[in-house]
């Protein structure tokens, strides 16, 4: 799955890859990778 709907992606998810740029810079359970969001990375990711 691809979205930038985070309450969608914590509902479906048991892992989450956070991609910027093509790669990706995080990755694990998704309530772990959600948890370590900096406060920049949630705004980019937010729709």
């Amino acid at each position: 799955v691809v979205s930038h709907d985070m309450d969608f992606v914590q509902d479906i998810c048991d892992r989450l890859a956070l991609m910027r740029g093509g790669k990706i810079i995080k990755m694990g359970p998704t309530a772990e990778v959600l948890e370590l969001l900096t406060e920049e990375e949630r705004k980019t990711t937010s729709a």
